[in-house]
């Protein structure tokens, strides 16, 4: 709950394209708990938010694309967002980034004072090996 006794809205994002993906299950148990807890869940595939690759030229010529805006709105519509990612060597997924890139073209920033919280699911024996340059190093 916030300050008002409102319920805190958050924004849930499996950020895997990849069918029964281990990240897109955890998601979806964030988002339970967000909302057994008495919050709000928005549940999001990246698929919600898909865009080409950033180009600026692209941005001058054509404008942020779709994709982008609508994440751009579902950020500023929450509270919070929670991302779960799979990790690909060290870092996040490509499709991840991209939109990331697109949507902090957006001024004002539409990450600014909104918490996150990154998550990832592997059955690997070294799961979520993220970059430590990365400042998201888990294990």
């Amino acid at each position: 709950m916030n300050k008002q006794n409102e319920p805190l809205r958050f924004l849930v994002i499996s950020a895997s394209l990849r069918n029964d993906s281990l990240n897109t299950r955890l998601a979806k148990l964030a988002a339970q708990v967000i909302e057994k807890n008495g919050n709000k869940a928005d549940l999001a595939s990246m698929s919600d938010f898909d865009c080409p690759s950033y180009n600026q030229d692209i941005e001058v010529q054509s404008a942020i694309p779709a994709g982008a805006q609508e994440f751009r709105k579902r950020i500023l519509a929450n509270n919070a967002f929670v991302i779960a990612s799979p990790e690909y060597n060290g870092s996040m997924p490509g499709l991840l980034k991209n939109a990331i890139d697109w949507v902090s073209r957006f001024r004002p920033q539409p990450f600014n004072e909104h918490h996150a919280l990154l998550m990832s699911a592997s059955p690997s024996i070294f799961p979520a090996q993220w970059d430590p340059k990365l400042g998201i190093h888990v294990t």
